[in-house]
């Protein structure tokens, strides 16, 4: 997961989360999408962020 302070008690994150369900979230700067597997979501996410 990674963090961008916007430095006015703001942030950003960006990565991979997994949900209790047994999905994963993967999380843009300014999208996110549910995926049922954490390489999938990986996958979208080094598209997304190149």
């Amino acid at each position: 997961m990674e963090t961008l302070n916007l430095g006015n008690n703001e942030s950003l994150l960006r990565g991979v989360v997994p949900e209790p369900d047994g999905t994963f979230t993967a999380l843009a700067f300014t999208a996110y999408k549910n995926f049922k597997t954490r390489a999938g979501a990986e996958k979208w996410l080094a598209r997304r962020v190149r």
